[in-house]
């Protein structure tokens, strides 16, 4: 999920799942994460 500009990907990633972390607890977005970039 990387494109030619990292910001892209970053803002359009960060619009996108804003409301989904927040229903999430802190432990689940950290493993959200490492399964999304590692």
């Amino acid at each position: 999920m990387i494109g030619q500009d990292g910001k892209e990907v970053l803002v359009h990633f960060s619009n996108i799942q804003m409301n989904e972390f927040k229903k999430l607890e802190i432990g689940e977005v950290v493993k959200y994460y490492i399964g999304e970039y590692y």
